[in-house]
C-alpha cells in the first residue's frame, strides 16, 4: 500500500516526544509540512524538534 503525502499540509501528533513519532515529525517538518504535537512529558528530543528546520 502506497501513501502519498503530497496534499498534506499540516500534521498533528499525540505523543510527539517519543523516539519514533519525533523522528517522523522531524522528517515531515524537513519536507516542508507544518508539524504540531502534544505529549504529557517534555523530553530533550522535543526541544531538538522545536529547534529543527
Amino acid at each position: 500500500m502506497e501513501i502519498s503525502l503530497d496534499k498534506v499540509e499540516k500534521v498533528h501528533f499525540i505523543g510527539i516526544c517519543g523516539i519514533g513519532i519525533s523522528a517522523i515529525a522531524r522528517l515531515l517538518k524537513t519536507a516542508g509540512k507544518e508539524v504540531s504535537g502534544s505529549d504529557v512529558k517534555s523530553a530533550p528530543i522535543c526541544d531538538n524538534l522545536k529547534k529543527s528546520v
